[in-house]
């Protein structure tokens, strides 16, 4: 059964919280918040924390709050390429095209399709925001259907350039990019593998992002590997290539650096583990996220040990934006109409104080049960339950001298 409880929860207070854990006998809970924001003669706003991993039921709930928005803006860092491109000149028209071209080409190596609608069906089941990009990259910058084409035999993406017409020369060429024969990092996430691992589920396969009215609202990757290096990330195709990952967490969270493969190996040797320990381990990882994501001293530590830097692109520089895309959707609606902000819970609060500013208030909210242990039917014992929850107090304290 779908939950949203707590409803107006909280909200005449100035710090609102958007992580909360509820314990009993019977259960521990995770619950995020969704919060409605109101302005005169403007359209609602739903901020709504989302949770990346959790149980079924909780994002059956969160599809069921956001029908009701008619525009849900997604965090999501993607390549430039991922914006459809264009341009003022021929140049940069076709310097685009290329990028998206590459983009495309990425989200499209493993499948076997024959068309850019055969495409973006086939990526629902394995990255739905890879599909909703692929919808809105069918045409080059000048307008132009991108087909599905072959170089040497292999399938390949191809622009008829400035003209529309096969062949030509300068501006009027055809750009072609090869598809790769591997799967990208993209086909297996560190977050996908642990949600299988704990018997969840995966945010990024478990919400309609293919969905027309669902629109990224984040900084490039590229702009996030500028903030937080200083240097400007390789051009698509180029050597050391890395899709727009501009340092070793990006990689850790694909899975595809060492230690990413090696965190994927461990969360593999779950099932195995659980067997061992009679049918602990699982519900004791579980119960050790319900704990440590709703304690809010070690989620503040553990970002500050990232680094001041990493702090201030990823939480702060990306509400900017984030606000910034939703103040512009707000601008394209009216009052009766509904934007959704869909964003991990860290970024809540910031993104909370940026709408205050802009005039918004919150006037709803409501719980939704993001992950669950059952206790009266887990293996696990009280004494380890007690051992959890005092290692997450001790943790929390002793990261927040």
């Amino acid at each position: 059964m779908l939950s949203l409880a707590l409803t107006l929860a909280m909200i005449g207070s100035t710090e609102l919280q958007w992580l909360g854990a509820t314990h009993s006998d019977a259960a521990g809970t995770l619950h995020t918040a969704a919060r409605r924001y109101a302005q005169s003669g403007q359209p609602d706003v739903w901020l709504v924390g989302v949770a990346h991993l959790g149980d079924s039921s909780y994002y059956e709930a969160l599809d069921a709050l956001l029908q009701s928005s008619d525009t849900v803006i997604y965090e999501a860092v993607m390549p430039e390429g991922a914006q459809a491109p264009g341009g003022i000149d021929d140049p940069s028209k076709a310097s685009s095209t290329r990028a998206s071209l590459h983009v495309i080409a990425s989200m499209a190596a493993g499948h076997s399709v024959d068309s850019m609608e055969a495409l973006a069906g086939a990526l629902v089941d394995g990255h739905r925001p890879s599909a909703n990009v692929v919808k809105g990259l069918r045409h080059d910058g000048w307008g132009n259907r991108i087909e599905l084409s072959t170089l040497d035999g292999k399938p390949a993406l191809r622009s008829l350039g400035a003209d529309g017409r096969p062949g030509g020369d300068g501006s009027a060429a055809d750009i072609i990019v090869p598809i790769p024969e591997d799967v990208g990092a993209d086909g297996s996430t560190l977050q996908r593998t642990l949600a299988e691992a704990l018997r969840m589920r995966f945010q990024l396969n478990s919400l309609p992002y293919e969905q027309s009215h669902w629109v990224p609202g984040d900084m490039s990757a590229e702009e996030l590997h500028r903030r937080l290096t200083g240097t400007e990330p390789a051009t698509p195709g180029g050597q050391g290539e890395k899709n727009g990952e501009p340092f070793e967490l990006g990689g850790m969270l694909t899975g595809m650096s060492f230690s990413g493969q090696f965190a994927v190996g461990m969360i593999r040797m779950l099932p195995a583990l659980d067997a061992l320990s009679g049918g602990r381990a699982i519900d004791g990882l579980r119960m050790l996220l319900i704990e440590s994501l709703s304690n809010p001293e070690m989620l503040k530590q553990g970002t500050a040990m990232l680094g001041e830097r990493f702090e201030q692109v990823i939480l702060h520089d990306r509400n900017d934006v984030a606000v910034e895309f939703t103040l512009k959707h707000c601008r394209r609606h009216g009052p009766g109409d509904a934007v959704a902000v869909l964003y991990g819970a860290a970024h809540m609060p910031g993104i909370d104080v940026l709408m205050r500013a802009e005039g918004w208030v919150p006037v709803e909210t409501r719980w939704l049960n993001a992950m669950q242990v059952d206790l009266l039917a887990s293996k696990l014992t009280t004494a380890d339950i007690d051992a959890i929850r005092d290692w997450s107090e001790m943790a929390g304290s002793l990261l927040g001298r």
